[in-house]
């Protein structure tokens, strides 16, 4: 599968410009013959800058903005990953939809992890991981801080995804993001990994493809870039494990008053 990844930032509550920024970047990537464009996360509503923001600026995922979204995938025949606020029956959550090269939404995963006293507290956490069939791959969704542990994405590949999508929107100081934990992602699973990041300034990850081996393939010199995501190596780093050691990781820990909802 040849993956396209944008390295650009929203405009913060600019919609139209930034549904025209995703058209433009979705021309780009079905030129150089991608068939899946990964824009980085909230990248149609801006950023979770605090309640009000997110309040503000959270989209229905079948309101027309998504809508309009999906109309451009359609047009441009390429699939399309791209992060949004979301409201959701009185409740927000830092999203990302999923809509195939025919326009049709396929999945919409809502953010599992979350880093506490950073993050608006309005935002609600996401009680499911996904996995996304497209073509002849499965995809697994992580966003924001689903990447920096270890245990969202094994699960994901346990659950049967091949390929890792990553939105991100890490910014300056970041840099052991893209250094450290991306490659050991990619390499623990086997398996390839796409990051689009939403951070553009000095010190940011730069949004990259990186191979099962966790090697890069392609990093974003300006806005895009894209490379074939090889399908995973050997199963047995998934596969040689030894769960009766791990059972605390699946206890359920002691409830924390005050911590999110």
């Amino acid at each position: 599968m040849r993956i396209a990844v944008a390295w650009a930032a929203p405009l913060p509550g600019a919609i139209d410009a930034n549904l025209a920024s995703a058209a433009r970047l979705a021309g780009s990537a079905a030129a150089a013959g991608a068939g899946l464009l990964v824009l980085p996360q909230a990248f149609l509503t801006g950023p979770a800058e605090d309640d009000v923001t997110v309040a503000e600026r959270a989209l229905l995922s079948d309101g027309p903005a998504l809508l309009a979204l999906a109309a451009i995938a359609r047009r441009r025949r390429i699939a399309i990953l791209c992060g949004y606020l979301e409201a959701c029956s009185g409740r927000h959550h830092d999203a990302a939809l999923f809509v195939d090269d025919r326009g049709c939404a396929l999945a919409n995963y809502r953010r599992t992890h979350f880093h506490l006293g950073a993050d608006p507290y309005v935002l609600a956490r996401g009680q499911w991981l996904t996995v996304v069939p497209f073509g002849r791959r499965r995809l697994g969704l992580l966003i924001g801080a689903d990447i920096e542990a270890p245990e969202p994405a094994r699960a994901l590949i346990l659950a049967g995804a091949d390929l890792l999508l990553a939105l991100g929107s890490h910014g300056g100081g970041s840099a052991v993001i893209g250094d450290a934990l991306l490659p050991a992602r990619a390499f623990e699973n086997g398996c390839a990994l796409a990051y689009a990041n939403a951070c553009t300034g000095a010190g940011a990850p730069r949004s990259r493809i990186l191979g099962p081996n966790g090697r890069l393939l392609a990093e974003a010199g300006e806005c895009l870039t894209v490379a074939d995501a090889a399908p995973p190596v050997d199963g047995s780093r998934r596969t040689e494990r030894r769960p009766q050691l791990y059972q605390k990781l699946a206890a359920t820990p002691p409830e924390e008053t005050g911590l999110r909802r």
